[in-house]
């Protein structure tokens, strides 16, 4: 049976919270659960129309836990009464990078990295922590278990939305911030017509640095 919240008799109540409260975030988690559940159809314009934008955009759900649960997931299938992928998969139609965030979430909380001292200490069968090894250093789901783990506060901070997880990484030394060069070089390779930017960078040398970049251009080409 799906837990249901009583949808506040007044709407203009809402008002009276600026964006960013716990009772703004409780109207409209309640909003969201009351209007999910009516819906004939799980399509993104329905998800959009009927559901309201503003509680993927104001984060509602990053401020209110009707259910007493710290997981994504619980928190969103006991709202909608609904599989998590399910609605990951319908907000994905209007919000794609919340959708994203939502899976690194799930992955990252439901997949903790073993606390430091854990692994060794003899703890045995299901009280092992899952996953301790990641697929990658650097990718966004090890990422948030780094910050879960080691930085539950700027965890928080990235998952309200106030702090990019690239950001968040380069605040507790994650990753290195990139040197100007560094973030000059991925602009390029990213850029559609690289002869442009190119072209501004050789007018802007000194004859000398002109000198080094044809010598570097013939040892290319031969």
């Amino acid at each position: 049976m799906r837990k249901r919240i009583k949808v506040p008799a007044i709407m203009g109540a809402m008002n009276e919270f600026p964006p960013g409260t716990p009772e703004r975030a409780q109207i409209r988690a309640a909003l969201f659960q009351s209007q999910w559940q009516n819906m004939q159809s799980l399509d993104a314009r329905s998800i959009e129309k009927y559901c309201g934008d503003e509680f993927i955009t104001e984060r509602a759900w990053t401020l209110y836990d009707p259910v007493g649960t710290k997981k994504l997931r619980d928190w969103v299938e006991a709202i909608t009464g609904d599989a998590f992928e399910v609605v990951v998969r319908c907000i994905a139609g209007f919000h794609p990078e919340i959708a994203k965030q939502w899976k690194i979430i799930a992955e990252a909380e439901e997949n903790e990295l073993a606390k430091h001292g854990e692994i060794g200490n003899g703890r045995k069968g299901e009280s092992r922590v899952r996953n301790t090894k990641s697929t990658g250093s650097d990718t966004a789901t090890y990422v948030a278990r780094r910050l879960l783990r080691d930085h539950p506060a700027v965890y928080q901070e990235w998952k309200a939305g106030k702090i990019s997880a690239n950001a968040a990484a380069v605040k507790v030394g994650i990753r290195k911030k990139p040197s100007p060069a560094e973030v000059c070089v991925k602009a390029f390779r990213k850029a559609e017509n690289r002869l442009e930017p190119l072209r501004l960078i050789v007018d802007s040398l000194e004859p000398f640095e002109a000198a080094i970049v044809r010598d570097w251009v013939v040892e290319k080409l031969n």
